[in-house]
């Protein structure tokens, strides 16, 4: 009987950041994998000034972010005790752009083994300047998960995956710097220097 069985399961991660002017977007992808037992609830380490403004899965009957413990309380409708996976849309608030920001990671309480994947994506308007990881290992950015990057690609116009990492630390830590995108000018001439007895003319068509 499953439901007398202490519940053990492993925590997959995705983690895709996206800074734009004023707020870096968050999408976290939770794959849950139960190895006994089953689960009517989970709960969710938040990092700092992150703050979570949705919980998406079928089976979701309601859900609790409290930002001083800075756990993310999700209770099922039913429980579940084959492999599941959540969605969960953040915000962490900056300043206008440029900006220097620091994020931590999702991570699952209670689980026996957690790791997953970070990306740094950005729009047409936004330049990614630098990237500083923590405990983190870079990867190939066809390795991370295109559904991610898919979803949210139909929200913000031009986005394009620009870093990724892996990790298997909860403390894993990115520290991103973002700038506008400034307008680029190109110029092209055609000049020509008459010179005569009296004058020298020079013209030019921009």
């Amino acid at each position: 009987d499953m439901r007398l069985e202490k519940a053990v399961f492993y925590g997959e991660l995705t983690h895709l950041f996206i800074p734009t002017a004023g707020v870096i977007e968050g999408v976290h992808d939770v794959q849950v994998r139960l190895a006994q037992g089953q689960l009517a609830e989970v709960t969710l380490q938040i990092p700092a000034a992150l703050t979570i403004t949705d919980v998406q899965a079928d089976f979701v009957s309601s859900w609790r972010f409290d930002p001083d413990q800075r756990l993310l309380r999700v209770q099922f409708s039913t429980a579940q005790s084959r492999p599941f996976a959540l969605r969960l849309r953040s915000q962490l608030a900056t300043s206008p752009l440029p900006y220097q920001q620091t994020s931590g990671v999702v991570s699952r309480v209670g689980a026996a083994g957690q790791g997953g994947m970070i990306g740094v994506a950005t729009g047409s308007g936004v330049r990614l300047d630098t990237v500083k990881e923590e405990k983190l290992s870079a990867i190939n950015l066809e390795d991370f998960s295109a559904s991610v990057l898919a979803e949210t690609a139909k929200q913000i116009p031009g986005l394009t995956l620009r870093r990724a990492f892996r990790y298997s630390d909860a403390a894993s830590r990115i520290i991103l710097s973002a700038s506008a995108v400034q307008p680029e000018v190109r110029v092209e001439t055609q000049e020509t220097l008459s010179l005569g007895e009296d004058r020298t003319v020079l013209a030019s068509q921009l």
